[in-house]
């Protein structure tokens, strides 16, 4: 089969409680070349890692991520004993081992992304996302340099233009609309395509006849296992820029 990369999403969000450190270091186990995670800011204005916007669903407290500070979202048990961490602390794990996909879901995160991002000089090895295009804008008036996708659950007249019009370099399309005329559409404009989010063997074997750049599943192995593993050169991780024609695997 082709190759592409591949992402774990919310690290092995399966098998692991997702969005935590103990997540992304099965996915750096398993040879994930990327993970995809999500970011809030907290009361005071950090950066943490969660998907929603309350903590109700992912740890055993109760509230709004944006009302509690990290002092208290770090009390928190976000399971198996694991707690919520930062973005700085998700960086420090993984720098060197794993792409990091960075996709902001709420409103500030953006330009509060960017300016860690780039005081980490990490834009070698990251890329930011959202569904929330405004902020992807954002982002790129605080770093240039920065990669970015824009994230969509829809069929665009013009998801080039989509692209355009954030300033962004990749599309990020749910993995049904991830066909292999959008990918010739997306490579003709200079864009990758990452399509989320596939578990299933017989979507990640048509998303790589589609030559996408990257899938993002909640079980990379099963990506791995389809793909072959060994089948990318991982000296290509250190920067996401080199994905443009490899098909390697995210949301």
């Amino acid at each position: 089969m082709g190759r592409a990369w591949v992402v774990g999403h919310r690290g092995v969000g399966r098998a692991e409680p997702e969005n935590t450190l103990r997540s992304f270091e099965r996915a750096a186990a398993l040879g994930c070349d990327a993970v995809e995670l999500d970011v809030h800011l907290s009361a005071d204005r950090r950066l943490v890692v969660i998907h929603d916007e309350t903590v109700n669903r992912t740890t055993n407290g109760k509230g709004a991520v944006k009302e509690l500070p990290l002092s208290r979202l770090q009390r928190l048990d976000a399971g198996k004993g694991e707690r919520i961490p930062t973005l700085d602390e998700v960086l420090d794990l993984v720098a060197g081992r794993m792409v990091v996909h960075v996709e902001l879901k709420a409103p500030g995160t953006g330009a509060a992304a960017a300016r860690l991002l780039s005081r980490r000089k990490a834009e070698d090895w990251t890329e930011v996302s959202s569904f929330l295009h405004p902020e992807l804008v954002r982002a790129k008036g605080e770093d240039a340099k920065l990669r970015t996708g824009v994230l969509y659950f829809c069929v665009p007249v013009d998801p080039v233009g989509l692209a355009a019009a954030a300033g962004a370099d990749a599309l990020h399309p749910w993995h049904e609309f991830a066909t292999p005329d959008l990918v010739r559409r997306a490579h003709r404009a200079g864009l990758t395509v990452l399509a989320w989010t596939a578990d299933r063997e017989e979507e990640i074997r048509r998303l790589v006849r589609a030559r996408v750049d990257s899938i993002c599943s909640n079980r990379p192995e099963v990506v791995l296992r389809a793909l072959g593993r060994g089948t990318w050169k991982k000296s290509q991780i250190a920067n996401p820029k080199s994905q443009r024609g490899a098909v390697a695997v995210e949301e």
